[in-house]
């Protein structure tokens, strides 16, 4: 089983913070809700969470000022959030220790992804296999680097992990991504494992995807699905 990434959010707005509580909650994330920083760092490293997302403008408490004691006494991810665009906000929340600063109102998805992706950043460890998150949408390469997946890239590498560096018929991965069986549609395959490579190219690395020619695909290399 997948660990659930413990989120700490500390907001003084309870509408908002119940309605992002629940979306996160949703989403697969184990969530800790707070309305302020003195009250939330309480119980903070009993906590002992992944990621700690903390608005910038609480009453009569600044998170600027607590940002370097964070910084310093621990190693969780730290995302601000903010309703103010305010440039030197930002830098100022960044040079004092911030990971990441969102700008409300922050959809759930662009949350859920940056989230995502510091918390990989921060714990993911060199495994020596290929990780595919089916949920998160997310491919994790043996050096922990995470890649973004849209559905039908999913679907496509869960059918090549599945066979175990057997060939898979192109007709069956058209066939389980909704497509026609026909020439015409092999070309729809070419493009989706070139997108994919340059993906995972950006990051220097190479997919180990093979191509066997008048067959399908072959996945070649130690993997896992979550």
């Amino acid at each position: 089983m997948t660990q659930l990434i413990k989120t700490i959010l500390v907001d003084d707005d309870q509408d908002y913070l119940a309605s992002m509580t629940a979306l996160l909650a949703s989403e697969g994330f184990e969530v800790f809700p707070f309305t302020s920083f003195r009250e939330m760092n309480k119980v903070i490293h009993e906590i002992n969470p992944h990621i700690l997302i903390l608005d910038v403008s609480l009453p009569h408490e600044s998170a600027f000022e607590v940002l370097p004691t964070l910084r310093k006494e621990t190693n969780f991810g730290l995302i601000l959030a903010s309703g103010t665009r305010n440039l030197e906000f930002r830098v100022e929340g960044l040079e004092r220790g911030a990971d990441v600063y969102l700008t409300k109102p922050i959809d759930i998805r662009e949350l859920k992804a940056t989230i995502h992706s510091l918390y990989e950043r921060l714990y993911a460890q060199n495994t020596g296999q290929w990780i595919l998150n089916e949920r998160l949408l997310s491919l994790l390469s043996p050096e922990g680097r995470s890649h973004d997946l849209t559905e039908n890239e999913c679907h496509f590498l869960n059918l090549l992990f599945k066979a175990k560096g057997e060939p898979v018929d192109k007709e069956k991965i058209l066939e389980a991504l909704g497509r026609n069986t026909s020439p015409f549609e092999e070309g729809y395959l070419h493009t989706l494992l070139s997108r994919l490579r340059k993906k995972v190219s950006i990051e220097g690395e190479e997919l180990p995807i093979k191509t066997i020619r008048n067959i399908g695909y072959s996945f070649h290399g130690d993997t896992r699905i979550e």
